[in-house]
């Protein structure tokens, strides 16, 4: 299970550490992968990021590309 303040942990390491890509899965416990996806395209839209799921929906599949997924 992950912690709440997992993903505020990450924003403080994306803020204080540079990475080369990243690996997301949509759908995550107490936080989206969308929403990390956004927030990192946001501040480096040169930055790889491949999202994957377990779920089949296209609908989710075509948000993630069209926020800069790969």
């Amino acid at each position: 299970m992950a912690r709440p303040d997992l993903f505020f942990s990450f924003l403080n390491l994306f803020e204080t550490q540079k990475f080369d890509g990243f690996i997301l899965d949509i759908g995550m416990p107490r936080m989206s992968g969308l929403d990390v996806l956004k927030k990192v395209h946001a501040e480096n839209p040169t930055v790889p990021i491949v999202m994957i799921t377990a779920a089949s929906s296209e609908e989710r599949a075509l948000l993630a590309l069209q926020s800069g997924a790969h």
